[in-house]
């Protein structure tokens, strides 16, 4: 990407969770990720604490932007708590990604990346399209599984462990629902970047916010003049990889590593300039 104007970055910042843990911190996620993508030339738009509904309607009103067509690329961050859903019926197994909004209403990862495809927003075709999620991704079986709830008293983690009973109808997955039938939807020209791997927690600081957001701000802020972004996605990974929750022993059991999928069409993508400090 070589002109001023880069693109436009979204951000959906989630700090408080009807039913779950309020996550704190993830204030200063979002002033981080201001700031980085301000200084990268890109256009923030940011909503705190969005229900299911808000995040649902954006991503399909980003569709019908007119100014996509001069965009050379489009971010978007997810910061929430999140959940791995995997249902069992006689059909198979089905696992389907959650992140959530503010009202505490599930919203299916991919209802939030199928309207910035290729095939539905056709003012981005070709072009790449980043999306990242802060959230969690342990795995919740419903079914004819058996179901081992997750429950830790590790800081900060991104994880909502106080989900009343009442609320496991929102799992309740049919046969019918699960659409297994249906082919994937197709992620060309994405990379999705990912705090953890499915089946595992998140980590975020009080004071420094997460630690996926914080190594992310940091490797973009040092790298971007001189390193493609898959090349910076795997030293984010290494960073946090080697991170443990501050004033605690190191304990492997709290390990977190990021990871991403990539099916960029071009062989690097570059922030050029990036951040250059003059000297």
């Amino acid at each position: 990407m070589c002109n001023q104007f880069r693109g436009k970055c979204i951000i959906f910042n989630v700090e408080t969770v009807r039913g779950m843990t309020r996550r704190e911190g993830t204030e200063r996620d979002l002033q981080n990720l201001r700031s980085l993508f301000t200084t990268l030339h890109f256009c923030v738009d940011a909503f705190t604490d969005p229900t299911a509904k808000d995040i649902t309607d954006k991503m399909q009103k980003i569709t019908r932007d007119p100014g996509l067509e001069q965009d050379q690329c489009l971010v978007l961050f997810l910061l929430s708590h999140g959940r791995v859903v995997t249902t069992m019926t006689r059909h198979g197994v089905t696992s389907i990604e959650h992140i959530y909004g503010s009202d505490g209403l599930p919203v299916k990862t991919e209802d939030i990346l199928e309207p910035i495809t290729n095939a539905r927003c056709p003012a981005m075709r070709g072009k790449p399209k980043l999306v990242f999620f802060q959230a969690c991704r342990e795995i919740f079986k419903v079914g004819s599984l058996e179901t081992d709830a997750i429950a830790t008293d590790a800081i900060c983690a991104t994880v909502a462990t106080t989900i009343s009973s009442s609320s496991s109808s929102l799992y309740a997955i049919s046969a019918a629902s699960a659409s297994l039938s249906q082919p994937p939807i197709s992620l060309k020209d994405f990379v999705v970047g990912y705090s953890t791997e499915s089946g595992y927690l998140s980590y975020r600081e009080v004071q420094s916010g997460s630690w996926y957001i914080d190594a992310i701000v940091r490797v973009f802020s040092e790298f971007a003049h001189e390193m493609d972004l898959c090349a910076m996605l795997r030293k984010v990974n290494g960073i946090v990889a080697e991170q443990w929750p501050t004033g605690s022993a190191i304990d492997n059991s709290l390990r977190q590593v990021a990871t991403h999928t990539d099916s960029l069409t071009k062989p690097y993508l570059f922030f050029f300039p990036g951040i250059v400090t003059e000297r």
